[in-house]
């Protein structure tokens, strides 16, 4: 795996930008979320919420990544495992918190791992857009602490709620391989360019000093 150049900044932006009503409206958004939890965990049969459902304090809370699942076993429910109306029930508890330019984005970044695997059906990793798993940490409530989490690869997003209160919004990860498509129907498609330009127009205008500050040659613990 190529050495990952972290740039804290950009990423931290990112978050803010597609968070939505979490960070316009946090109290808010945090009884929306807590709303959307229950009514996704409502249409899970006992089995599914077993594989759903976490103690606050289970160390699968801040055991996250954004490498594929045959890198970082995962642990929760994976769309694949999950009839097609609790798919959308699921997408409603990202949407509660997203803006619709972050959904859109993170559906994008989802349907990219179908073109990995008509590309390299055989490869190392198995690629499918249906690999992304959600995990409920504590018992959703829009006065309670609680947090959950939607991730798998190239995406990897997080949030807790304190008394009420979204007190965090990070980790967070958003990627894209392809970064952009080459060939075939979606050829073009770059979902991070917008990202990728200004990430590359504020390197561009740090000094030597200044770069050294916010670029890392190693991933965060």
């Amino acid at each position: 795996m190529h050495s990952l150049r972290i740039f804290k900044s950009l990423a931290f932006v990112l978050s803010l930008s597609i968070a939505g009503s979490a960070v316009a409206h946090p109290d808010q958004a945090a009884a929306e979320m807590a709303d959307a939890a229950n009514a996704f965990l409502a249409t899970l049969k006992p089995e599914q919420k077993a594989k759903a459902t976490f103690k606050l304090d289970d160390k699968n809370r801040t055991r996250w990544h954004f490498v594929p699942t045959e890198m970082h076993a995962r642990h929760g429910l994976s769309f694949r495992e999950m009839q097609q109306d609790q798919q959308h029930m699921a997408y409603a508890l990202l949407a509660s918190v997203m803006s619709a330019k972050g959904l859109q984005k993170s559906a994008q970044i989802m349907s990219l791992e179908q073109i990995l695997h008509d590309a390299n059906p055989k490869g190392r990793f198995a690629r499918d857009p249906k690999w992304y798993f959600v995990s409920i940490f504590g018992k959703p409530s829009a006065e309670g602490t609680w947090g959950w989490r939607f991730e798998g690869h190239h995406l990897s997003l997080s949030f807790t709620v304190v008394e009420g209160h979204i007190a965090s919004i990070t980790p967070s990860f958003w990627g894209t391989n392809p970064g952009k498509v080459l060939d075939g129907p979606r050829k073009g498609l770059q979902v991070l360019s917008r990202e990728e330009e200004s990430a590359r127009a504020l390197a561009q205008s740090l000094t030597k000093k200044q770069n050294a500050g916010i670029f890392s040659d190693k991933a965060p613990a």
